[in-house]
């Protein structure tokens, strides 16, 4: 966001997020549902992230708390509403529509977006970005979340803790 537009960034984040959406629903293959996946990770990793600089600079700090206590609702709320509405679209619909039931919030949350969003200026264009950090910081996740999961689904305890000590 220093260096780009902030508005840009989240709508073609989102805009990825339903292409990648809309592609995974109609994916062919196992193979290609994962390839399509890995886009949708993608995409919702850099949305919050986003979202969340862009609430601190509309904010300021007298209205932060507020504000991210708001922004914060949906990020909770997700993760136990959406084993519910999984299991019920699985329950009525063919696993497809678990794609497919982000397309109408999201082409709604663009358009909305595209005329209601303010432009988030870049404040430093000459900003560089930290790749050895960022490769660190996705090496790191991953060896820890891995490990912790070997521990928790096989109970192989070595292989675990060894991951978790390579991602500290």
């Amino acid at each position: 966001v220093q260096k780009f537009d902030g508005k840009k960034i989240f709508m073609s984040t989102l805009g990825l997020f339903l292409i990648s959406s809309l592609l995974s629903g109609m994916a062919w293959n196992i193979q290609s549902l994962i390839i399509f996946r890995i886009f949708q990770g993608f995409a919702a990793g850099l949305m919050i992230p986003t979202l969340t600089t862009m609430v601190v600079n509309v904010a300021g700090q007298e209205n932060l708390g507020s504000l991210m206590s708001i922004v914060g609702i949906p990020i909770v709320f997700g993760p136990i509403a959406g084993p519910i509405i999984g299991g019920l679209i699985l329950k009525h619909v063919t696993w497809n529509w678990l794609f497919f039931v982000n397309l109408p919030v999201g082409i709604i949350a663009l358009i909305l977006m595209y005329f209601k969003l303010p432009k988030f200026e870049p404040t430093n264009t000459k900003a560089k970005m930290n790749l050895p950090g960022i490769i660190l910081l996705g090496l790191t996740s991953g060896m820890l979340i891995y490990g912790i999961t070997k521990i928790k689904g096989s109970g192989n305890n070595t292989t675990g803790i060894f991951a978790i000590v390579i991602g500290v």
